[in-house]
């Protein structure tokens, strides 16, 4: 790190002789208290010796540092953005190394990617049909017409939908023409825009489901009727937010 932001962290050539006794190639390891992202460390190490291909979910709230700490001096405010830095500069650094040295190296299967999620409130406001009155009477009508948070950004909301449609966060996302293809073109997500053509090219592509806002079709309720009977008569289950 350039500096000594923490006073005892784990040891990684500890850590990595623990994960040779328990870690095969896909297993995931959930660290709950991140700290330094020794553990991410571990396993990048680990799966650079071994050839394999492990993974790991680091969860660090971001815990305020003293401002008279060294970790503060050097930049750093909480916790969880030392985790982060340190993860980059070990990615950085074994990538470096594969290109320096390929021979020592599978390129077909190292994986060197990861992201960050940070805990925060849903993408889309509620809407409480049964819980309405006089005071929130505009409020839900808000919520109704227009779901999406005016904060919300796309990855957020594509990262959201996901989980809840039941896919995991590491499936493979593809960026297509007005809309995302998850999980090999399984679920498309759709948050843009919405049209003949799009449906077009999403029927085209069968997948199993779709997701799309309903305010998409604000204005075109023909649109929409078209495109639940399009989408049945293709055997695609069709939701919208």
């Amino acid at each position: 790190m350039g500096d000594k932001v923490f006073d005892f962290p784990k040891d990684v050539s500890v850590t990595k002789r623990l994960l040779n006794l328990i870690m095969n190639d896909g297993d995931i390891a959930l660290d709950f208290f991140a700290g330094s992202g020794t553990v991410a460390e571990s396993i990048l190490e680990f799966n650079r010796e071994k050839k394999i291909n492990a993974k790991f979910l680091l969860i660090q709230l971001p815990e305020p540092i003293e401002e008279d700490s060294r970790p503060f001096n050097a930049g750093y405010k909480t916790i969880s953005e030392i985790s982060k830095e340190r993860i980059k500069r070990v990615i950085q650094k074994i990538d470096r190394e594969a290109k320096e040295t390929p021979e020592l190296f599978d390129s077909n299967n190292i994986d060197l990617g990861f992201k960050v999620f940070k805990l925060s409130p849903s993408n889309f406001k509620i809407w409480r049909g049964s819980e309405i009155t006089e005071e929130n009477l505009v409020q839900q009508l808000d919520a109704f017409t227009n779901p999406v948070r005016e904060e919300s950004k796309n990855e957020n909301m594509i990262f959201e939908l996901i989980l809840k449609a039941g896919y995991l966060l590491t499936d493979k996302i593809e960026v297509k023409e007005k809309y995302y293809a998850v999980n090999n073109g399984e679920l498309i997500i759709a948050l843009e825009e919405m049209n003949e053509k799009v449906i077009g090219n999403i029927i085209s592509a069968q997948p199993k489901k779709v997701i799309t806002l309903d305010n998409l079709f604000t204005g075109n309720d023909q649109l929409k009727t078209n495109t639940v009977l399009q989408m049945k008569d293709a055997g695609i289950e069709f939701k919208t937010i």
